[in-house]
């Protein structure tokens, strides 16, 4: 499967392997990775002459760039278990660090049939790769450090799509995340936004965005500055059987960065 230069990976292991290195703010030499740094600078931190630093996720979830710029650190917030009050949660080295969640729209089409999958390739996108083996999934999602898109990929910013030029995308997400249906469809929103696995529950399937009201725990869905007075046109209540159990807690897991990889172009002809 393709990597790409400063991509950003969760693991389920406490080690970074090689070529790659945790996000733990660490400073870089700008001359020993000097592609990398092309790609976010001192966004994260470093003087910006000799070093630069790479994103710092410990104890912090990543955030969608949006109203919170690529790099920024925020706090979190979180609903009161009445659902009548907001409060501020306290901060947690942190809370949030703002990255860039985005969508492939070309790739492996995601079905069990693999001669169909490896046919679409073949007409529709013969200039993506040399090899078939280096694409990702048609609407598989990716974290990144640094803003633009890579060819072939798309920023999580809500953005509508004409359908008749991503039929497979289209047939992949439909209109779950907005659109007509008819003409376009929508890509997800997750600007100024936590993405998260959805559970078993209808309120919880995709595309819907929500806040948990867990008690005392770290459980924000939506952050920062968000209009915190309307949250209730944001995001459905939590079923009662979920209040119960405290909502959605959080898991801690290790996030790496690509060292090494593709350099994410925007030109087709690479």
């Amino acid at each position: 499967m393709d990597l790409y230069r400063g991509e950003i990976r969760a693991v389920g292991f406490d080690f970074a392997v090689r070529g790659w290195a945790l996000c733990d703010g660490r400073l870089l030499l700008i001359r020993d990775q000097t592609a990398l740094f092309s790609l976010f600078g001192a966004t994260y931190g470093g003087d910006g002459r000799e070093t630069f630093a790479l994103p710092d996720l410990r104890g912090r979830s990543p955030l969608h760039k949006g109203h919170h710029r690529l790099g920024e650190v925020g706090t979190t917030r979180s609903i009161g278990s009445d659902q009548s009050s907001v409060q501020e949660a306290s901060r947690v080295e942190g809370g949030t660090l703002a990255v860039t969640f985005m969508i492939s729209l070309y790739g492996w089409f995601p079905t069990f049939d693999e001669q169909a999958s490896a046919n679409y390739l073949k007409e529709q996108i013969p200039r993506w790769r040399s090899r078939d083996d280096e694409l990702p999934l048609i609407a598989e999602g990716r974290l990144f450090s640094f803003e633009r898109a890579p060819n072939g990929w798309a920023c999580c910013d809500g953005q509508l799509l004409p359908i008749n030029q991503f039929q497979e995308l289209f047939s992949s997400v439909g209109t779950t995340y907005g659109g007509d249906g008819i003409r376009n469809f929508a890509l997800p929103d997750l600007r100024d936004s936590i993405p998260m696995e959805y559970g078993s529950s209808p309120r919880r399937s995709p595309g819907h965005t929500f806040v948990s009201p867990a008690q005392d725990t770290l459980d924000l869905l939506r952050e920062g500055d968000a209009d915190l007075d309307n949250f209730g046109t944001h995001a459905p209540d939590v079923p009662a059987e979920e209040m119960a159990d405290g909502g959605a807690d959080f898991l801690a897991l290790n996030y790496c960065i690509a060292l090494d990889g593709i350099y994410p172009s925007q030109d087709w002809s690479d």
